[in-house]
């Protein structure tokens, strides 16, 4: 399997948890592999960065203060069924 760098496509990666290190090295070995990552400590954040910006992927922890990822997940569905298709 070629990774992103290798495929040439740099695919936009969201990560959030409230764990410090675990954000760190995630973020790390993403970028490795050439993806583009931005890193968030809760699900409000998160919330905020994916209106901010689009993500290929979002790699949610499921347990954290204030939002978890399960709650962040259901109000991004919400959210993208109420846009307008283009």
């Amino acid at each position: 399997m070629a990774s992103s760098a290798q495929s040439g496509i740099h695919r936009r990666v969201l990560v959030v948890d409230d764990e410090e290190n675990l954000r760190h090295m995630l973020t790390v070995l993403l970028k490795r592999e050439g993806y583009e990552v931005s890193a968030v400590g809760n699900g409000e954040a998160a919330l905020a960065e994916l209106q901010a910006r689009s993500y290929d992927l979002v790699l949610a922890d499921v347990r954290m203060p204030k939002m978890g990822g399960w709650s962040c997940s259901r109000r991004c569905e919400r959210g993208a069924s109420r846009r307008p298709s283009s």
